[in-house]
């Protein structure tokens, strides 16, 4: 009984991931005595889309393949490795945050990206994008997953990690990203995402090179919130990918770094999605 409000507050917090896309989430991790000083007053918190929340799921008629994808089955067998391991998963978030670590560093781990129509389409899992815009004779752009170590370029034709825009200590930091996801909070001058298998949640950590990382998840003392985009970097990111158009407008968050205690400016590009 004595950690009985701690996992209540756990509990929670999966609840609100249930509910919510990704990015915004619970609180209080990180909270003190200073967390007030970090309140934000400049605009409501988001209202976000479920459509967006990831679920790495497996029904399809080719085994490894995730639902609804087009997926070859020699891809299918190349992603069972990863089926198969998440199958396994138990034990507690800590074990399994570094079980999934030790996994990317050795074999990769799935990757949401863009993948622009090119000659290899039969090489690559995706789906078709919700964006009215994505699917146009001359414009053919799907959503995809790839597996793989890290966010670093890719040399497979035709996939893209987003790009996202940090301001750190009066930089400008650029990083690749998953495609469509927001940070739940800043580590130093690391955007940590977060991503679940199963019942099983943990962060993304990337660097602006591209390296990842597994990490266990730390609650910010607040969630992101929508900001106006500063105008020094307002038209740093492109709206298209490799001459497709892929999204409509960049979109700014301020985000909790847990490192110096204070919220950070990030900028997004926005699809339909």
């Amino acid at each position: 009984m004595k950690h009985s409000g701690k996992n209540q507050l756990t509990i929670s917090y999966i609840i609100v991931l249930l509910l919510i896309t990704m990015p915004l989430l619970a609180t209080t991790a990180w909270s003190g005595p200073n967390e007030n000083k970090f309140e934000s007053s400049a605009s409501k918190q988001d209202n976000l889309n479920i459509e967006n929340f990831p679920v790495y799921k497996t029904t399809h008629n080719n085994s490894g393949c995730p639902e609804n994808s087009y997926c070859k089955k020699n891809l299918g067998k190349k992603r069972s490795r990863w089926v198969n391991f998440v199958t396994t998963l138990r034990g507690s978030s800590k074990f399994v945050t570094r079980k999934i670590e030790a996994f990317r560093a050795k074999h990769g781990i799935p990757i949401d990206v863009w993948y622009i129509e090119k000659e290899n389409r039969e090489k690559i899992i995706h789906w078709n994008s919700i964006c009215q815009s994505h699917s146009t004779k001359n414009n053919k752009v799907y959503v995809a997953e790839i597996i793989s170590k890290n966010l670093k370029k890719i040399k497979t034709p035709g996939i893209h990690f987003e790009k996202c825009l940090l301001i750190h200590n009066k930089k400008i930091l650029k990083f690749p990203i998953p495609r469509g996801q927001i940070p739940l909070y800043i580590d130093g001058n690391r955007p940590v995402f977060i991503s679940n298998i199963g019942n099983h949640y943990f962060g993304l950590r990337v660097s602006s090179k591209g390296a990842l990382n597994v990490v266990p998840i730390k609650f910010p003392i607040k969630p992101p919130v929508t900001v106006d985009c500063p105008e020094k970097i307002k038209n740093k990111l492109n709206l298209s990918i490799d001459g497709k158009k892929v999204f409509l407008h960049p979109h700014c968050k301020k985000i909790y770094n847990g490192k110096n205690k204070k919220f950070e400016i990030a900028m997004f590009m926005r699809a339909c999605i």
